[in-house]
């Protein structure tokens, strides 16, 4: 049986639990087919593509957990993982996908049909138009969270505030480097000048599919949408349900991560996805 997901326990839940319940299931039944994310969001996404009898896990501690629940599982063919992409070049694993793209969420909002959908609920603008508007403010944010890694500045990002970077219609450079100076931890840790030469670069569509944080997007976008709507607040909630619930089997047969699964399978002759 899956590890029981609701609030009161889930805190306590570690990629520890995760692999002694992987271990009890495959003890009782040696066949029994594992996919692993790093987290709730990923895993409700996922469950649409994956036949019935797979259980997908969530790590409890993130693309560290799921690495750490793979390493417990080598030779295992029946369990796999799926992670973000990030900023890091990863290292080889044949049994370790990623999505397309940064993240889960930008995977989605590259398909046009979907990200349209999203546009016309909560905020009526073209969605070409805004998905460029949106990927070109967070360019310089997204600069730093990728050299924070490249160059191990070691900043904390961590809940770092769109809203309060926001001014004018447009993000305030000036306001992200004020932002994450606020925290002690992250002065004199962050190079302007060599942020303000990686910002005059000339990015690709491709860049800033492969670069901007999932989440930093949704964030922006739940901000423009409610300068639009004079009826309610929208939530960041029903915005990712709303990506997840538009994202259809069709679209993620096109995808990297669906074909370099597919062609998993038909090596190892396991079956994980549904088809169509």
């Amino acid at each position: 049986m899956p590890l029981e997901n609701n609030n009161s326990i889930k805190k306590d839940l570690t990629y520890e639990r995760v692999i002694n319940a992987i271990r009890l299931q495959k003890f009782a039944n040696i066949n029994e087919k594992f996919v692993i994310v790093e987290g709730e969001q990923d895993k409700k996404l996922l469950k649409s593509f994956f036949h019935k009898d797979i259980n997908i896990e969530e790590s409890y501690s993130g693309k560290f957990g799921v690495y750490k629940i793979m390493e417990k599982f080598t030779e295992e063919k029946c369990i796999i993982g799926i992670i973000d992409r990030d900023y890091k070049v990863q290292e080889e694993n044949k049994k370790i996908f990623f999505y397309d793209y940064n993240s889960m969420e930008i995977m989605a909002i590259s398909c046009d049909e979907i990200f349209e959908n999203l546009c016309n609920e909560y905020c009526n603008e073209n969605f070409k138009d805004l998905r460029e508007k949106i990927f070109n403010n967070l360019k310089y944010l997204s600069i730093i969270r990728k050299s924070n890694v490249e160059k191990s500045w070691e900043l904390n990002l961590r809940r770092l505030s769109i809203q309060n970077c926001y001014n004018e219609g447009k993000l305030n450079k000036i306001k992200i480097i004020t932002e994450i100076e606020k925290r002690k931890e992250n002065q004199d840790r962050i190079d302007t000048e060599y942020i303000e030469r990686k910002y005059k670069e000339k990015w690709t569509n491709e860049d800033y599919l492969l670069f901007t944080r999932g989440h930093d997007f949704l964030e922006l976008f739940k901000i423009i949408s409610n300068e639009n709507n004079i009826k309610s607040k929208i939530n960041i909630w029903d915005i990712e349900s709303s990506l997840r619930v538009s994202y259809r089997m069709e679209d993620f047969m096109k995808t990297f991560l669906f074909r370099k699964i597919k062609k998993y399978e038909n090596e190892q002759n396991i079956k994980f996805l549904k088809e169509g």
